[in-house]
């Protein structure tokens, strides 16, 4: 039995930059029998690229609990002694290493005070003067505004975490779909990006399903039922 190795050093792979708890390989072997070397027919495996345990604080807790993780593997986060936890509560291993990183444990926390604005959108929650840690707050764009990033910020210890931005968008949807024993409220293309139409069903027939279709990126979305 005989071993081939195949250099797969790649130009854009630089291994300075790797995680300091992460394992790549930048090398292929190929396993052959004595028959496969002449007939240069090879069987090739490559071993998996792993993460190690991540460094975290002694109060962070992470689960589960192994001594190598695979690319996709996702660690969970909890605080001892009734510690807050500051930071994301889950963190993926991927090629590169643990993203992103660990959180900590800490016994006061800031809170943040009023929202953000967001150019071309708006925030879904009422207003208010101050949030607590780990509190929450949705945006929406503005019809014609995809939306690029979270969809919500999170106050962190004091800080709010990025705000999405909203990217105007060119595209239309074309004619108002037809509901089959129902009707469109009235309106008017072009339809733009983010733009709705209302629904009604006639007489004797109950809508199922959400009372109007939204343009997407030129397409619409589900039609509701009329039954």
């Amino acid at each position: 039995m005989f071993f081939k190795e195949e250099d797969l050093s790649d130009a854009s792979l630089d291994m300075q930059h790797l995680a300091p708890h992460s394992y790549m390989t930048h090398r292929k072997f190929t396993l052959a029998t004595m028959n496969d070397i002449f007939s240069l027919n090879y069987l090739t495996f490559s071993i998996e690229k792993e993460c190690g345990v991540p460094n975290i604080e002694q109060d962070v807790i992470a689960e589960p609990k192994k001594i190598k993780y695979k690319v996709g593997d996702v660690l969970k986060f909890s605080c001892r002694n009734r510690l807050k936890i500051v930071g994301s509560d889950s963190v993926q291993c991927y090629h590169f290493g643990w993203s992103p990183s660990p959180p900590t444990c800490k016994g006061e926390v800031q809170s943040c005070g009023p929202r953000p604005s967001l150019l071309n959108g708006e925030a879904k929650n009422t207003p208010r003067e101050k949030y607590a840690h780990g509190e929450v707050v949705g945006y929406v764009c503005n019809p014609r505004f995809l939306m690029k990033g979270s969809n919500h910020i999170q106050c962190v210890d004091g800080q709010w975490t990025d705000l999405p931005i909203c990217v105007e968008e060119d595209s239309t949807c074309g004619t108002v779909p037809v509901l089959a024993n129902g009707y469109a409220v009235s309106s008017a293309p072009p339809y733009h990006h983010g733009e709705s139409v209302e629904f009604s069903c006639t007489e004797t027939f109950v809508m199922i399903g959400r009372s109007s279709v939204t343009c997407v990126r030129g397409m619409w979305t589900q039609l509701p039922q009329c039954v």
